[in-house]
């Protein structure tokens, strides 16, 4: 696969994401940002790691970020499953930097991954150790 920008509705699912999750769980995944801080966090990963993969062809894209804002999906129009995809698309796409592995973008895809993984159907009621 070639490195690629998520788009910024791509950015808008994964802050959704977190939406979700307060929602379900109460937790404080992504601290006290604003969706629009968090957005512009996650999307300027991204545009690190491909400036770091392709660097004739990308930088960071500060008007891009200064202009971003967080659009409000509706309760339950994506899947666990679509979104724990939208994270894994991102991670990919955000990885080449050498300040990935530390940041904050990768600490919350991490928390968020991990939540949705147990929002999924049957996660619950598996066993937790198998003997």
């Amino acid at each position: 696969m070639s490195a690629f920008l998520v788009s910024s509705n791509h950015i808008d699912v994964l802050v959704h994401a977190r939406r979700v999750l307060r929602h379900k769980t109460f937790g404080r995944i992504g601290g006290d940002t604003t969706d629009t801080e968090l957005g512009q966090m996650l999307w300027r990963e991204n545009m690190l790691s491909l400036a770091a993969r392709v660097p004739t062809d990308a930088s960071v894209d500060e008007v891009a970020l200064a202009t971003y804002s967080a659009t409000a999906y509706p309760p339950g129009r994506f899947s666990i499953v679509e979104l724990l995809k939208a994270i894994h698309c991102y991670e990919y796409q955000s990885c080449e930097h050498d300040g990935w592995d530390t940041s904050e973008a990768r600490a919350y895809c991490r928390a968020v991954e991990r939540e949705l993984l147990g929002l999924l159907p049957g996660y619950e009621s598996a066993p937790w150790a198998i003997e």
